[in-house]
Formats: structure tokens, sequence, C-alpha cells
């Protein structure tokens, strides 16, 4: 500040001081200015969808703790969760079809590859089905055929922000996206597993993949050790004896001959 001055010195001096002060001036590293504006954000949003869809007996929380959203209930936000959870439904992959890499794999000396790939379709196809029954209850509890208990609650107040409800992730890999981003990852997570079940499935007689999308799966830690114990075996070593070795390289993948990500 000025030693001294007139009055509108100060107030000059003291409009160039920033509006918010830097995270850094309080000894917070700046990502904490990310995570407070996604939560007010967040707070924000889900305030102005709550008094929007206001009903009879008040807001939207309010009328999901008195039961209002049942047939013959005026709530209007009743249109909008059953046309979320419709959206939801739709969006959601379908199973996958991994019976036949039993059927290859008691016939491939890639046993272990392809069981690795068989859990990993067995993961998602837990999780799929565990978000259809999650849908087909919350749709259950808006028709009024189950009582409408907390976590429910939680799950449509989630659902109608956006938010991927924790009850879902239970069966799930680790996701912090929001209920749209979860979705479409899932989809595609799903979609690559199919496109590498379907390259197997064509290379019977010598199944192998040269290329992996590692966010893809489940436990991609598992696919690591996998490779640690095949190379054991070939050079006929102890397992704590293999490693792996690194080396950057400037070469493009255009994932043309094997399988890449699936496309939305």
């Amino acid at each position: 500040m000025p030693l001294a001055g007139t009055i509108e010195s100060y107030l000059a001096h003291t409009s160039k001081f920033p509006a918010v002060d830097h995270p850094e001036v309080c000894g917070i590293h700046t990502n904490a200015s990310f995570a407070l504006g996604n939560k007010e954000g967040e707070s924000l949003l889900a305030h102005i969808l709550d008094f929007a869809f206001a009903g009879p007996s008040g807001s939207l929380k309010d009328a999901l703790a008195d039961h209002d959203l049942v047939p013959g209930g005026n709530h209007q936000g009743a249109m909008l969760l059953k046309s979320k959870l419709q959206d939801v439904e739709a969006k959601l992959p379908g199973n996958i079809s991994s019976a036949s890499l039993l059927t290859l794999s008691a016939r491939s000396s890639t046993v272990g590859m392809i069981s690795f790939v068989y859990q990993e379709a067995q993961k998602y196809n837990t999780l799929v089905q565990a978000l259809e029954g999650r849908v087909w209850a919350l749709q259950q509890h808006l028709r009024g055929e189950l009582v409408m208990e907390e976590e429910a609650r939680q799950e449509l107040e989630g659902i109608i922000c956006d938010k991927t409800p924790v009850r879902w992730l239970v069966h799930s890999y680790p996701a912090s996206q929001s209920l749209s981003g979860f979705l479409r990852n899932l989809k595609e997570r799903v979609g690559y597993i199919k496109s590498l079940i379907e390259h197997l499935l064509r290379s019977q007689e010598a199944p192998t993949v040269e290329k992996f999308w590692l966010p893809g799966f489940f436990s991609p830690q598992s696919l690591f050790a996998l490779f640690l114990q095949l190379e054991a075996r070939r050079l006929e070593l102890p397992l704590e004896k293999t490693t792996f070795r690194f080396a950057v390289t400037s070469l493009h993948d255009d994932g043309s001959d094997s399988p890449h990500r699936a496309q939305e």
C-alpha cells in the first residue's frame, strides 16, 4: 500500500487487486480453483434443476422425499426423470458374447490371453447387468411399485444433475466422469472388448494381439502380469527375475492392423 496519499490513490491502488484471490495465496495448489469452480457449477445446476421442476411438494428434492412422483401426482419432475431413465437405458451397451472364447481356449496355445479377455468380458457384463437392474428398479420407484428409499432418492437426484450415482460404481472400474461421460466411456470400453474378441476368433490358429488400449480394461495390471508369466515360461526363468523394458519410439500407430478403440 502507498505510505501516504489521498483516498482516490488508495482506491486506484486497491482496484488493481484481483477479484478472486489466487489459490497460492492461501498455500493451495492451482488445481484447487478448478475443483472449486466445478463444485460451484454443480451446486448451481442442482439448484436450477431443483426449482425449475418444483411442484405441489415444493422442489424436486422435496417431491422425491414425499414420494410425489408416482402415477396420479402432478409433479412435472416425474416426466423429466422418466425421460432421463429412458435415455440412460438406451445408452447402456449390450452384453458381450464371450462364450465362443471358451471353445477357442481349449484348442489354442495362447490360453492365458484368451482367459484374460474372457474375464474382462465377464466383468463388463456384470457391470452392464447391474446398471440395467438399477434403471429397472428406479423405474419401478417412479411408478409407485416400490417404496422410495433413501438410496433410490439419491440415485434420482444424481441422474437429474448428470452425476454418476455412487451405488452404480460398486461393480465398476474407477470413474469420476459425469453420468453422460461415464455412459459414453462404458460404451467405448465394451466396444473395444467386442472388437478384441472378434479379432481373436478371426485368427483361431494363432490368435495374437500386438497392440492394446490399456484404459479399455478393468484391470490392466493383470495384463502386465500375464505378459511376465508368459515370458518367464518361454525363457524358463523364475517369475521374479522377469521385468519390463521400455523404449520411446517415433513410430506412428494408425490402428489399422489390430483391435483399436471403438468408434462412437
